[in-house]
Formats: structure tokens, sequence, C-alpha cells
């Protein structure tokens, strides 16, 4: 027996490196690199094989529950055990249902060769009716049981986006669950707030299993806990995202043309929620919807979804509403009147709407607008930038005469971040192109892709929503993210798709 090497199960070991490969075109494989090369390629097959007999080979089992024990309870491994008299017996969940139907669809159908159908979909070759797919690579280096599946076509790569996205992505913890879990720590460790152990170590002791608490309850790892407890970002990410409510805007859209597109009535949908905030003293409405129709002029041609992404509103200063109320009041009076000609002086400190500057500072005119109510205060001055910083920073301009926090806000749009920002949408799933209300996704994409303040801009009171869709024409982006937004629902579908199939097998 001393003259045999002691066996090792492969499952217990680590894998061998394979020896550099000879370089050498010219050699006739006698070399030692090519001897080893072969040697090591053998011992690769063989353990491969021992490895996929010992891990990879399904045997169906029954549960194993003894209903007479006089006890259940879990080992130092953690495994249910029964402990019935002197006798301990492992206690088991088996694959076979009731039915005697294997739950890990054993055995698999075999595939003899590998097949691409006329749709695209390949079939991998599967000898093995009891085994899962393999690859002995990755058998070799994971030394344990691995399932590996075709990616290339068919509905199993949507159904593993649709699956990463969906984890990844999942809603967080409510507040009442985290104070729930942070109480219950302290409930259980009360006895330790009363002890020898220093405070530290006592503090520390707790935050550990709070955050062990918390972990099991967001069903993320430590690691991940840890990330936050330090202070330190869960994500790296080159865009950043912002928030965006699209089903106000679409609501709007949709009860001014409510008389109109009857098709459009939908008694399940609710209607906008306007917020009402307190500005000194006085209670204000506000609106994200009227952010984009009272947009300045000098951002005319912008879109809703490029809005989203480069526009920033702030809060005047003090100083400065008091100044935007000077240079109202100052402007009103140094204006012409109706009777005499304008001259070049009149207008050589202000800007037009397409953005020149004169006179060394930046100035917005609002001009009147014909689908706009006239007023003497349709023209005003907006905030002032110096020339020197319009390079530094975007300009700042008021919003047009209606916007109910026009003096109280200022807004400015930063073009670079039409690159880099990303809009959320939040409030509900996008409609959809190829299922459900056609007219309601084409308000949509319209209201998205189309600029517009009044939604008569959009289109006509005879026209449809359908039709003014197809004709209008969407720069090559738009239709990019048009497609892009169906890729969730496919994705979905097809998630769907696979787990009935896989119900069925």
């Amino acid at each position: 027996m001393h003259g045999f090497p002691v066996y090792i199960p492969p499952t217990h070991t680590l894998p061998t490196a394979p020896p550099p490969i000879c370089r050498n075109h010219n050699c006739p494989g006698t070399c030692s690199k090519c001897t080893s090369f072969v040697q090591w390629w053998d011992h690769f097959s063989r353990e491969t094989d021992d490895l996929l007999l010992r891990s990879n080979l399904h045997s169906h089992y029954h549960s194993v529950e003894d209903t007479n024990a006089n006890e259940r309870k879990k080992d130092w491994r953690g495994l249910k055990v029964i402990q019935k008299g002197t006798k301990r017996v492992q206690e088991r969940k088996g694959c076979m249902n009731r039915n005697n139907v294997c739950r890990a669809r054993f055995p698999r159908p075999v595939v003899e060769d590998t097949v691409v159908s006329d749709d695209g979909h390949i079939s991998m070759r599967h000898a093995e009716p009891m085994m899962n797919t393999v690859n002995p690579v990755l058998t070799y280096f994971s030394r344990c049981n691995t399932d590996v599946t075709s990616l290339l076509s068919g509905t199993a790569v949507k159904a593993v986006i649709a699956y990463v996205s969906d984890y990844v992505s999942k809603v967080s913890l409510k507040s009442y669950q985290l104070f729930a879990s942070v109480f219950q720590v302290f409930k259980d460790n009360d006895e330790t707030q009363h002890g020898d152990e220093k405070e530290h170590e006592h503090s520390r002791r707790l935050m550990m299993k709070m955050v062990n608490s918390l972990s099991t309850k967001m069903e993320i790892g430590s690691p991940m806990a840890a990330m936050y407890v330090l202070g330190h970002p869960d994500h790296y990410a080159s865009h950043t995202y912002i928030p965006f409510a699209w089903r106000s805007y679409a609501l709007f859209v949709r009860s001014f043309w409510s008389a109109h597109d009857i098709v459009l009535e939908d008694a399940d949908v609710k209607e906008e929620k306007v917020l009402v905030t307190r500005f000194e003293g006085q209670f204000v409405p506000g609106s994200s919807v009227d952010d984009y129709r009272f947009r300045p002029f000098v951002h005319e041609d912008l879109t809703l979804f490029e809005w989203i992404q480069c526009s920033d509103k702030q809060v005047r200063t003090a100083k400065e509403r008091r100044e935007f109320q000077d240079d109202i009041k100052s402007d009103m009076l140094d204006r012409p009147s109706a009777h005499t000609p304008a001259t070049d002086s009149d207008d050589e400190d202000y800007i037009d709407p397409d953005g020149d500057v004169a006179n060394g500072e930046y100035k917005d005119i609002i001009f009147s607008d014909s689908d706009w109510e006239t007023d003497d205060e349709d023209i005003v001055i907006a905030s002032k930038q110096k020339k020197k910083n319009a390079d530094s920073k975007p300009v700042r301009y008021s919003f047009l005469l209606g916007h109910p926090r026009r003096d109280s806000h200022v807004v400015s749009c930063n073009l670079n971040k039409l690159f880099t920002v990303i809009p959320n949408f939040i409030g509900g799933a996008l409609p959809r192109a190829d299922k459900g209300d056609r007219n309601f996704y084409c308000l949509t994409m319209l209201t998205l892709f189309k600029p517009w303040r009044s939604p008569a801009d959009l289109k006509d009171a005879d026209s449809m929503w359908s039709q003014v869709f197809e004709d209008h024409i969407f720069t090559e982006r738009q239709t990019q993210l048009m497609s892009n937004f169906n890729v969730r629902y496919e994705c979905n579908d097809a998630r769907d798709d696979h787990f009935a199939q896989m119900k069925r097998k």
C-alpha cells in the first residue's frame, strides 16, 4: 500500500496551472515544454471527468423527514438534523415532488449535435440527460457544480438582463422597517448595555449587529453595508441620473386635449398634483410643468427631454430679488412709449433672443409671443451676468411672465450635461410602443421630443396623435432613445417566456 499515492478528491484541491507553451513552430513535440503540456492536458481531462462525476451528476432523492422525531435542531454545519433517541439523521428536502417529478428538471433533453434553428436559436450539444450543460475549463477551475447556457441568441440573454436590472434596482427598505430592525437589536442586547465592557467596544458590537440585521432584510452583502457605514460610494458610474416625473407632463397635455381626444380619457390615471410651498410668508403653487412651459426664449428649441438633462433652477438671494424688481421698474420707466420710435441706443445694453452680447453685459429680454397675452411687462430685464463669467458658468435667466416663481427663481442650462446626465423616469412605466394605447404612447413621445410651450403646439385639433407621430421627423438620437425605452418590455417578455418554458420542462 505504501507504493500507491494517496487519492485526494479534486473538490478538496486547487487546480494546477498549465505549463508554458512551446513557441517553437518547428518543434517535433518532443521538447520538455511540449511533453509537460501533454501530461498536463491528460491530467486536465481525467480530473475534469472526476469533478463532473462527483459534483455535476444528478441523482434523484426524496425528502428525508421523520414525523416521529423527538427533536429537530441544527448541527454545527447549519444542517437540519433529526434527533430520535441516540440516532441522528440529516433532514433534507428531496428533488422529487408529490407527483414524482424532479424539481431540478432532470432528466434534461438530449441533443446529439449543436443545432441553429431557423429563428436563430442555438441548441447546444447535450449528451448526458442527468447532467447540466457544462464547460470543461469552467468546471476544472471552479471545481464545483456548474450550469452553462448559451446567451448568443433566443430569449435567455434578455431574461438575464431583466433579472440583473431588477436585482440591482430593487426598492430599499421602508423607514419603519429600518427602525424596527434597530429597535430589535437594542431589545435583544439590553443586558450588554449595562455590562463591564468598554464603551467603544459596546458601540462597535451594536453597530455590527445592526449592520448584520439590516443586511439580511435588504438582501445585500456585508461589504455593501460596510461601504455605507464608512461613507464610500456603493457604485461608480460615468453618468449622472436625475429623477424625471414624466407622467405630470403627459397628463397636462392630455387634459388639454381631453375635449377633442375622447380615446385618451382614462379614469384610472390620476391627475397631476401641484406642490404648494410657503415662500416669504406666502403660499406659492409650484409645478415642474411650468418650469418648461415658461422657460426663457433663449432655450426655445430645447425639447422636454433635453430640458430635464441640462436645466438647473436656483433661488435668487434677497439682494438679487431687490435688484430684479428695481430693474423691472427702471426698465418700464426707460422704455420708449408706443408713439416714440426706438433708436439703436435704446437696445444697445441688451441681448436679442439669439444670445448676441452688447455693451459688455449679459441680459435677457423676454419678448411677447403670439400665443401669449401681450402686456407692458412682456419685455423685462433678467438677472445680470458679467461677460468675464460667461465662459466659466452658464448664464442664469428669468422665467417668462406667468411663472408663479418668476420673482424668486432663475434657471440656467448647461448643454454639456446632454452627454453626462440621464433622466431617471419615475411615476410609473412608460407606455409601450407595441401594445396598449397607441395614442397615449404617441402623445408621450411627442411631449418628450418635440419642443412646446402649450399642448396646442404639439398637434392640431383635427389631427390624431398617431398621425402626428408618424409625420414628425425625429432625430437619430431620439429614435434610438425611443427604441431603448422598449428594451425593458422586451426583456420582461423574454423573462416571462423563459420562465414559462422552464416550468413546462
